[in-house]
């Protein structure tokens, strides 16, 4: 397995973790009486195995397209996988600072 191969599977990775965390911080602050700021997933975040199949889907949709989209064009995959961790990162860190600090009152 070359590198490329390998920096592909830790993104996959790496943006699964996103999404993990993602649907584990927004039903911390779901239970502790926030909302969900996006109005595409404002009636699936409540429910927290409904939220997680709908990211799960989501996550094999991505690799899906980033594998499909390596095929056409080398590092392509790569540009994908960064882009959706990216954005994914900027949620986690969102909710995870709108729990630190209910917690710190």
């Amino acid at each position: 397995m070359n590198i490329y191969c390998s920096i592909l599977t830790i993104l996959t990775a790496v943006f699964a973790g996103l999404l993990v965390i993602d649907v584990f911080t927004t039903t911390l602050v779901l239970n502790m009486g926030g909302t969900e700021l996006n109005p595409l997933m404002a009636g699936i975040a409540n429910q927290p195995w409904l939220h997680i199949l709908i990211k799960t889907l989501f996550a094999i949709f991505v690799v899906i397209l980033a594998c499909r989209a390596e095929h056409l064009k080398q590092h392509s995959g790569a540009v994908i996988l960064i882009a959706a961790c990216s954005m994914f990162l900027v949620v986690a860190v969102h909710n995870i600072r709108v729990v630190f600090f209910a917690f710190l009152g």
